[in-house]
């Protein structure tokens, strides 16, 4: 009687007894775009010719009604972990499968320039971004309160000169009919009044030669402006990113009157300009406080000298 050695035996044995290993593989990737079809398939090593039945798993959790080695998911829309594995007619089991990873993009975003407040016949720029777009060729569909924009395909719409309120949304489609989600509304709120800014000076009431006084120009909404000062004439322009302006009252020359408006997007989009604002160099000898009145929309400011 031949004896084999027990470790070889034992060896045997495990080898016998290992299960099947069973893959998860993933079509067109792990990286898909919400609303993409998915296609999973579970591969078993040394499957041979018996006939197998599949359970998959999502998040851990088993999905029912799923026995085929192939698994479609038609609308992707979320992250998970998707893993598999077999069964066969004897009832013996293949491993379970390591999990792979869906990551889910496409989510999109809609954006306004300058605001989603504006004023009637300013220009607007709507631009759609999608999430992990990548080097995709894309179209895009635009909507107007839910009907189809006509001619408008490209990322940026541009609306030249914008007369009414309305909702307006996005969604991408790439060249192989893949599509992203559409996006979420935005409402344009269209004012029919062309703003006029208000013009005030810190500080308010008298200043001595020799010191600051700063301009401070209005708007609402505040954000997205650009702002344009005038001093004397409406043809003496400076223009500043931001709604103060300071002046340097060195002389009688300093005083005089000073108007702002602001302005925004390409073309720019002009504000009315402001009422007068005067900032007098008083070259009387008082030496008590200054003065501060305002005459009719003209303000004025009494410098000491």
């Amino acid at each position: 009687v031949f004896l084999f050695p027990l470790h070889k035996v034992l060896n045997f044995i495990t080898v016998i007894m290992k299960l099947p290993k069973a893959v998860v593989k993933v079509s067109p990737d792990e990286r898909v775009f919400r609303g993409e079809t998915v296609t999973l398939t579970c591969d078993i090593q040394r499957a041979g010719d018996i006939q197998w039945t599949y359970s998959w798993f999502k998040d851990g959790s088993v999905i029912r009604d799923v026995t085929e080695r192939l698994y479609s998911i038609t609308s992707v829309s979320d992250r998970a972990e998707y893993s598999c594995r077999g069964e066969r007619s004897d009832s013996q089991r293949s491993d379970t499968s390591a999990a792979v990873t869906l990551t889910v993009s496409g989510v999109s975003t809609l954006t306004v320039s300058p605001d989603e407040r504006v004023f009637r016949g300013e220009r607007v720029t709507l631009t759609f971004d999608i999430q992990g777009a990548g080097d995709i060729q894309w179209t895009y569909n635009w909507f107007k309160y839910g009907l189809v924009i006509r001619d408008v395909t490209e990322r940026l719409y541009s609306i030249t000169s914008v007369s009414d309120r309305a909702e307006y949304s996005c969604r991408g489609e790439r060249s192989d009919s893949q599509r992203s989600d559409t996006s979420a509304a935005v409402t344009l709120t269209v004012s029919d009044l062309k703003p006029k800014p208000e013009l005030t000076s810190d500080p308010a009431g008298a200043a001595l030669t020799g010191n600051t006084v700063t301009l401070i120009c209005h708007m609402n909404p505040a954000t997205g402006w650009d702002f344009y000062w005038y001093k004397h004439t409406l043809n003496s322009e400076t223009k500043t990113q931001t709604n103060s302006y300071r002046v340097k009252i060195d002389s009688v020359s300093a005083g005089g009157q000073y108007w702002c408006r602001a302005g925004r997007g390409k073309p720019v989009y002009y504000t009315q300009y402001s009422d007068a604002l005067w900032v007098n160099a008083n070259p009387s000898a008082q030496t008590h406080g200054g003065f501060y009145m305002q005459d009719g929309a003209n303000k004025r400011i009494s410098v000491l000298m």
